[in-house]
């Protein structure tokens, strides 16, 4: 299972996970110095949120490594989806990302999976130098 974007079923645009262990990858190849990465998610109160963890691991490959990571340059972070106000909510998560960061023809791998939970809701992704 994949996270994905169905506009029939989910009207409003991000990308979804609707079953535990859904995961994602993407390979970002870097423009310009980049320090941080946000990940906007949905926190919501509903049964389907309980308990429901995204698991983000993000590796930064120097130009020229031959697509080795080091570990200097992994991180893992995590992102709850559940709170208990009655209302959902679309919440930033700002990460700095390890090895100090990607430069102008690093590459980003980023990948995601829900380790805990069944549903999980991304509603955007940026990268920044600040």
């Amino acid at each position: 299972q994949i996270f994905f974007h169905d506009a029939e079923k989910q009207p409003k645009i991000g990308w979804y996970a609707s079953k535990h262990g859904a995961s994602f990858s993407l390979r970002i190849e870097v423009k310009s110095d980049t320090n941080f990465l946000t990940i906007m998610s949905m926190k919501s109160y509903g049964p389907n949120f309980v308990d429901t963890i995204l698991n983000i691991s993000v590796q930064i490959v120097r130009k020229g490594d031959n697509q080795q990571a080091l570990a200097s340059s992994s991180a893992s972070y995590e992102i709850t989806g559940y709170h208990e106000t009655r209302t959902s909510i679309h919440v930033p998560h700002k990460f700095e990302l390890p090895g100090g960061g990607a430069r102008a023809g690093d590459s980003i791998l980023l990948d995601g999976k829900l380790t805990s939970g069944a549903y999980f809701k991304i509603n955007g992704l940026a990268l920044c130098s600040f």
